[in-house]
């Protein structure tokens, strides 16, 4: 991954899926020891295009499940990180616009349910943020 990140610099991105807090491999079958974080940081020295982290809890939709993985790993590296598994609504949609360091949402799931549409889920990532009118 390294050497490909050196010879593509900035056109490589790399998935990242936890389940539990931990990484997990081989098609989600094989828990890590690492978290996220942990992971993710090994690669702070390389010019990665982004982060693609799958909340494998949110995706499953387990009962303590939240955005707070996805938020915390955000938080902690500066590698642009694109969400996957949490968007279930158009909310959801609106907060990660919002939160630090989140370059993107993978919204498949929603999007084959007809949960929203890809032109309702553009429209809130692409619109201003801040007052639209002057200030008076």
């Amino acid at each position: 991954m390294k050497e490909a990140a050196t010879a593509y610099p900035g056109q490589v991105v790399v998935s990242v899926d936890a389940r539990g807090g931990k990484v997990v491999v081989e098609g989600w079958r094989e828990t890590t020891v690492f978290t996220p974080t942990e992971f993710a940081r090994q690669f702070t020295d390389i010019s990665l295009a982004a982060i693609i982290y799958t909340d494998i809890d949110r995706d499953e939709n387990a009962p303590e499940s939240s955005m707070a993985h996805t938020t915390q790993l955000a938080a902690s590296i500066q590698i642009p990180v694109i969400a996957s598994g949490v968007v279930e609504t158009l909310d959801d949609v609106s907060t990660l616009k919002f939160l630090p360091n989140i370059s993107g949402a993978i919204t498949s799931r929603a999007l084959f349910g007809g949960v929203f549409k890809l032109s309702e889920a553009s429209a809130i990532a692409n619109a201003p943020v801040g007052p639209t009118a002057p200030f008076i």
